[in-house]
């Protein structure tokens, strides 16, 4: 995201809405971007046409029109375009349930620029009014506040990748010979240690 603003304690209220009053000061009203898209296939098409905007920053403020439709947008149309953004940015880019979601990973997307697309959508709508992305994990949102990882935080409950859940359960209660087995899973994960019963709790984290 072009705002480099940190929330220095996200978990105190004061600290966000701070954080927040200080990302809207950083908008520049002078230099606005617009989006042009039509009512059918929302995400894709916004998503498509936000990429192509050079002005598609979170410092510059939003304007949306759907295509047949007249009408200046006097911010209804822009709320309803990152509404629905947000839904299709949950459900493409974040898997997981009620207690919370994790990024999916893709290369596909990595190389895109797809992840930097959806953290300036993301950007644009909490300081613009817009929904905000309540679907995080305490500990992805805690990282994307603060860029550290509290690894007390992380624990099998907050793994929403199949294969990984599969993969930690087949360790869990695996011998030394299972654990072998293991090693091409285990090595792509990117441990490299020595591979023994005795090192699980390693292996695992």
């Amino acid at each position: 995201m072009d705002l480099d603003i940190t929330v220095q304690k996200p978990d105190k209220q004061s600290s966000i809405t701070e954080a927040i009053h200080k990302l809207k000061e950083a908008i520049d009203p002078t230099t606005i971007f617009s989006v042009c898209v039509t009512r059918e296939d929302m995400f894709n098409r916004g998503l498509m046409q936000w990429k192509r905007q050079k002005k598609s920053s979170p410092k510059n403020p939003l304007r949306v029109t759907f295509i047949g439709e007249p009408g200046i947008d006097s911010g209804a149309l822009m709320k309803e375009f990152l509404t629905e953004m947000m839904a299709g940015i949950e459900a493409k880019f974040f898997e997981g349930g009620n207690s919370g979601k994790n990024l999916k990973y893709s290369t596909t997307d990595f190389q895109n620029d797809n992840y930097r697309t959806i953290g300036e959508i993301m950007a644009v709508s909490i300081t613009q009014d817009g929904p905000p992305p309540n679907f995080f994990q305490e500990w992805i949102y805690n990282f994307i506040s603060s860029g550290d990882i509290d690894k007390d935080q992380l624990s099998k409950a907050t793994v929403t990748d199949a294969d990984l859940l599969d993969l930690i359960e087949k360790i869990e209660t695996a011998d030394a010979t299972a654990l072998l087995d293991l090693l091409e899973r285990i090595l792509g994960c990117g441990y490299t240690g020595p591979l023994t019963c005795e090192r699980k709790e390693d292996i695992l984290r």
